[in-house]
């Protein structure tokens, strides 16, 4: 039961795109994403990099998500 998460696997993949430009507003893209900017910073970090809420979202639909930072 529960309330139901405003994240979904499409709007991760959005926000995380977004994240990674470093030009990028997160209260801009949490506006865009309908999210808050609390939610966004629960699943993504600043740089566009998965958190662990983030990865459980992912490998709920069976993915795995591995990122290098170079």
């Amino acid at each position: 039961g529960g309330r139901p998460s405003k994240m979904d696997k499409a709007t991760l993949k959005m926000a995380m795109s977004a994240m990674s430009d470093k030009n990028a507003i997160a209260t801009d893209i949490a506006k865009r994403l309908c999210i808050t900017t609390t939610t966004l910073y629960k699943y993504v970090n600043g740089d566009g990099t998965l958190k662990a809420a983030g990865n459980a979202i992912m490998n709920k639909w069976g993915l795995r998500w591995q990122f290098i930072i170079a």
